[in-house]
């Protein structure tokens, strides 16, 4: 068996000579050395052929289709790697070719004058030509003649001064002259000369100004007006200086005149400019008038309710589906008589420290008149912001006002009479809630009025909280994370939790806030909490029944929109069920087991018993066990109602059907056991019939496909069709050619087209890049004369601060 590649690889080098000891001397006369060139020759040759052994990648042979007479025969053998490169090269040369010819065409284009225009004989185009010819010699000719005047501002010049050579014997110094008088002195006298001058100025044509005197002018001008400022500014810094000089003794003039004394006080005002004044004020305060809206008829006004009720119910459908977590009723969207009836003028008016004492009492009389709280009346309440301040106001005020006293509060710091009362307001809420929970633990739960006082209370703390939502929930949010703690500690043994505020508290939150969002900040904890209250606490007395009792009948009413299922509320019903029992009941079903056995007796009243939050924290007698059982009864009852269209609801009512048949059969006379016991076994029964197993998707069946096989007689492997007509078969063979030819040349075209791109993207990279480093090299030379002046001009600035 042959070695492995390494070692076939290292045998063939050895073979060849390539590798092993090669300074052997050959012996012999006879022996000639090749050149260097014809060696390496050689030596390229053999790893050549050697890389092509070792590498069947390169080769590629096509198999044969058919074996004749038994013999294997070796397809055609093709190199595709090599034949790719000779492909891209072929590319890049006409590529290359391509871009040298690009924008350059071997075209002559005639652009002799008149050869285009057919409207010109022979002589004519002569003609042309022989004018344009003359033009353009004379234009060269006169090109740099230097004593050409025909463009002044076109001349050459030297210092400021133009090269044109002037002759001294032009026409015009000659004209004048006699040839006697060539060599004879000129004398004039100081008259004559100036006389001639003038002479000489007025007859004389003004001469057009070369560029260069231009400008000279415009910098002579410039320099004159950047004088002229420079001195209007010298001039202005020297009166700015005497100034400064004369400033001290300018105010030392001004402190030695004597003030003027106040004038008079004013004589007290007449009545009537005291009712006139009002009457301004008054008219100032007047609304203006504004059209009214039309009367709607009872079908708009009806319909106008319905939308309105059914965007609410979308907007918490959408909450509950948790789509929008829900904005909070915004201010804008509280009833118009929230803050009582109030007057226009009290609504936009503003109180005014007059110091009048006419106008200070005709506000208080009409305050009094009209029972407003107003910003300056002497009745006036504090807006409490401590339950201590609610409290020691309400120490004068029966139980009975406390209502009418809360409502005078919010009456006088309505945010439509002064600045800062929303402020105020909204920690006046959290004050009324505290103040709540403090009444349902107090001695007043007992009284008859209590509930009416409760209602009232709670009825204007909704509208507050739809006033002010953040405020509330942050506070509210504080007391949930102190419930927690106080539900900590019970866990650990103490006796903390829960109280009869906690459950009020609950209560207090599910009235005030939407409980059937998917995600609230105020509900979800409250759930949370009770929760836990239920799974994690030991309710092993009947006071905390109780409030255990409450607390699911509240979770409860949290889901009576959602009717989500909350597993604890199940099975603390279930212990509960179980605590009360006369015997012990076991069953498969039962996965709880009660915390502490409190047994009732064997016979049950039918009077109608109700239980009281307060009673958690009484010490309770044993008619308030039949009381929990009824109202135990009434919550499953509820939790039946919530739930009995879960598809889980077999689960769910399985262990309450198996304990409530028991109850049955302890106190056959309570019919209500009876009656539920009958519900649940209907429920179950419509539920059974209602669920379907899952099974499998059922698919039709199908048939499996069967195809004859297609045999053709006199069968050819050489033939390539098998119609008889001639011409149509040589028609469908050039039609399969120009097929086979077209493929080829879109699969060229797609070649040469991804080859361009490539060069396109390689070229525009390489610009791009030399453009950049272009860039590169530009800052870095910049940079470095930048740093180099800008330490020139340290060194200097250090040299001049140590001279001085």
């Amino acid at each position: 068996m042959a070695g492995s590649q390494l070692k076939q690889l290292k045998a063939a080098l050895k073979e060849n000579g390539l590798t092993g000891q090669t300074n052997v001397k050959r012996k012999g006369k006879g022996s000639k050395r090749a050149p260097s060139e014809t060696r390496r020759d050689d030596r390229e040759e053999k790893i050549q052929r050697i890389r092509e052994q070792f590498n069947p990648f390169e080769i590629k042979t096509n198999k044969t289709k058919y074996e004749t007479n038994g013999k294997f025969v070796k397809g055609a053998q093709g190199k595709p790697g090599i034949s790719k490169q000779i492909g891209e090269d072929q590319r890049k040369a006409a590529w290359e070719a391509k871009k040298a010819a690009k924008n350059k065409s071997g075209l002559l284009k005639d652009r002799r004058f008149g050869e285009n225009d057919a409207s010109l004989n022979p002589e004519e185009k002569m003609l042309q030509r022989f004018t344009h010819e003359r033009l353009k010699q004379s234009n060269r000719a006169n090109l740099y003649n230097l004593d050409d005047d025909s463009d002044e501002e076109g001349g050459l010049t030297h210092m400021g001064k133009s090269l044109a050579l002037q002759d001294d014997f032009d026409a015009e110094d000659l004209e004048n002259s006699d040839d006697d008088d060539f060599m004879k002195p000129k004398k004039r006298s100081f008259d004559d000369e100036g006389l001639a001058e003038e002479d000489e100025d007025e007859s004389a044509v003004p001469k057009k100004k070369t560029k260069t005197e231009v400008m000279k002018e415009v910098m002579a001008k410039s320099k004159y007006y950047k004088a002229q400022r420079q001195m209007a500014q010298e001039q202005r810094e020297n009166q700015v200086e005497e100034l400064d000089d004369e400033y001290a003794d300018v105010l030392h003039e001004l402190g030695t005149i004597p003030k003027s004394k106040p004038a008079a006080v004013q004589a007290s005002k007449t009545p009537n400019g005291i009712n006139y004044e009002q009457s301004v004020r008054e008219l100032n305060m007047d609304r203006r008038a504004a059209p009214a809206d039309r009367t709607k008829t009872e079908e708009e006004l009806k319909k106008e309710w319905e939308d309105k009720q059914k965007e609410l119910e979308q907007a918490r459908l959408r909450r509950m589906q948790g789509d929008d977590y829900g904005a909070e009723k915004g201010p804008d969207e509280l009833d118009d008589d929230f803050w009582g009836e109030e007057s226009e003028d009290q609504a936009e008016g503003v109180e005014t420290d007059g110091s009048d004492a006419e106008v200070e009492e005709e506000s208080e009389s009409e305050s009094e008149s009209t029972g407003r709280a107003f910003t300056g009346s002497k009745n006036k309440v504090s807006c409490p912001q401590t339950l201590e301040d609610l409290h020691s106001q309400l120490e004068s005020v029966a139980l009975k006002g406390t209502p009418a006293h809360i409502k005078k509060i919010i009456d006088t710091y309505s945010p439509r009479l002064q600045a800062g009362n929303k402020e105020k307001l909204a920690v006046f809420t959290n004050v009324l809630f505290q103040h709540i929970l403090f009444l349902s633990e107090s001695d007043d739960v007992d009284s008859d009025d209590f509930p009416e006082i409760q209602e009232s209370l709670i009825s204007t703390l909704k509208k507050l909280s739809e006033r002010f939502p953040n405020e509330l929930t942050e506070f509210l949010r504080e007391q949930i994370k102190e419930m927690q703690e106080r539900i900590n500690e019970t866990i650990a043994g103490g006796d903390e939790y829960p109280m009869v505020s906690d459950l009020v508290f609950f209560g207090l939150v599910g009235m005030l806030f939407s409980t059937s969002d998917h995600y609230h900040l105020l509900v979800t904890p409250s759930l949370i909490l009770m929760g836990e209250s239920l799974e994690q606490l030991k309710y092993n007395s009947l006071n905390l029944l109780i409030a255990g009792t409450f607390i699911s009948d509240t979770i409860l009413k949290y889901q009576r929109i959602a009717k989500r299922y909350i597993p604890e509320v199940t099975f603390f019903l279930q212990k509960a069920l179980l605590s009360l029992s006369p015997k012990e009941i076991k069953h498969s079903s039962i996965t709880t087991k009660p915390d502490v056995r409190l047994p009732l007796k064997k016979g049950i009243t039918t009077e109608e018993q109700t239980l009281r939050i307060s009673d958690v924290d009484r010490e309770l007698q044993e008619s308030h066990e039949e009381a929990l059982l009824k109202k135990i009864i009434s919550v499953i009852d509820y939790a039946l109602d919530t739930w009995k269209e879960k598809t889980a609801f077999i689960e769910i009512a399985q262990p309450f059907s198996v304990i409530l048949a028991k109850y049955q059969k302890f106190y056959p006379e309570f019919q209500k056991i009876t009656q539920l016991v009958d519900k649940f076994n209907r429920l179950l029964k419509f539920a059974n019939d209602e669920r379907k197993p899952l099974e499998l998707q059922t698919h039709k069946k199908l048939a499996i496909a069967t195809y004859a096989p297609k045999f053709e007689e006199n069968f050819n492997p050489e033939k390539r069709s098998y119609d008889h007509d001639r011409s149509r078969q040589e028609t469908n063979k050039l039609r399969h050619l120009l097929k086979q030819e077209q493929k080829i040349a879109l699969r060229e075209i797609r070649k040469d087209s991804r080859f361009e791109a490539r060069q396109q993207i390689k070229e525009k990279k390489d610009s791009q890049d030399a453009y950049h480093s272009k860039m590169a090299r530009i800052l870095n030379s910049i940079s470095t004369v930048e740093g180099a002046e800008k330490n020139a001009y340290d060194r200097e600035k250090k040299a001049r601060k140590n001279k001085k």
